[in-house]
This record gives C-alpha cells, structure tokens and sequence, in this order.
C-alpha cells in the first residue's frame, strides 16, 4: 500500500489526523475546507485501507498510517536533497549575452528528458501534451516551476497565475494550465 495512489484530499485529512492523533469529522472538515459529508466518504475510504479507524465522529490515526507517512517523509526529504542542483539563484542575468538557465522537469527525484528555455516553449509542452499532468502538479506543489518563472525569466504574472493552480488534483490543474498557457502561443 502507497499513501502515493491517494488523492491530495485524502492525503491532507490523513496528515491532519496523524498530526492530531485523534480529531473530529467536523474539525477536519473545517481544517481542509470540505464538507462533512465528504470527509466522512473519504474516512470511510480511509478506513477501508487500515489508514484510520472511526469512532463515533471521531477519526483516529492507525500505525500503518503512521508508518507510511514517515516512509513517504524520508522519500520526499531524499527527493529535496536530489532537487537542490536545480534550485535558481536569487540574481537577474548580468548581460543579454548571458545564457538563460534552462527549466528541467524533475518528478519523483528523477529527471524528465524536457528541457524548456523560455515561456513559449513551456507553453507548446503544456498545450501539446508533452508534460504528465503528474509531472506538472509536482514542479507546481513545489514552487520549482513559479521559481524558474519568476527568478529566471521574469515572468512574474504568469507564475502568479500557476501558483494558483497548485490546490487542483492532476487532470483539472493540466485543463487549467493550457487554458492559461494559450496565450503564450
């Protein structure tokens, strides 16, 4: 079992109640801004998995739970430390002669073979599906992709307009971002 196949909802209850060890469905449904009737659908799930046991309106953590968070921390820490050669300096190039630092896809700790040099062609990878809406979610959710924008190519507006994407599950964030991506071309 792989807390990875859970949706980014499910995800966020499961870490708030292993934060809490025990808490409320009302408490979680105001703390990830569901309603309750969702958040008892996805406890439910949950439980189902051995994630999380319920108990009246309670929802308590199980150790299976627990064990794969801190598996899924240790991997994600690996990932960061394997992701620091792609971090972007603080600086704007010095001279138009300066070579722009080119923007890589890095998804899971690895590399995709993409290499993007400017927002025209983020845009064309975007539209024409040569990004995973997984890959895109990931560089998103860890501000790799609005980084590069902003530090690198000035690209300030367009980095605030994926910013806002980073709450969306995979498909409907792709949807979204070609939708904001049209204009490039």
């Amino acid at each position: 079992m792989s807390i990875e196949t859970l949706t980014d909802s499910k995800r966020r209850l499961l870490r708030l109640v292993a934060e809490k060890k025990e808490v409320e469905i009302s408490t979680l449904a105001r703390e990830v801004g569901l309603r309750p009737s969702t958040v008892r659908k996805y406890v439910a799930e949950l439980e189902k998995m051995g994630l999380v046991e319920k108990i009246g309106n309670t929802v308590r953590i199980t150790d299976t739970a627990l064990k794969l968070l801190t598996k899924e921390e240790k991997e994600e820490k690996k990932e960061e430390v394997r992701a620091e050669e792609f971090e972007f300096s603080d600086e704007a190039p010095k001279s138009s002669a300066q070579i722009i630092e080119p923007f890589y896809f890095i998804y899971k700790g690895n590399l995709v073979p993409l290499r993007i040099k400017d927002a025209r062609q983020l845009a064309a990878a975007i539209v024409y599906g040569l990004i995973e809406p997984e890959e895109l979610s990931y560089v998103l959710k860890t501000g790799y992709l609005t980084t590069w924008l902003s530090q690198v190519l000035k690209e300030d507006e367009l980095a605030k307009q994926l910013e806002e994407l980073k709450g969306l599950e995979p498909p409907q964030l792709l949807d979204e971002a070609v939708r904001i991506m049209k204009k490039f071309l």
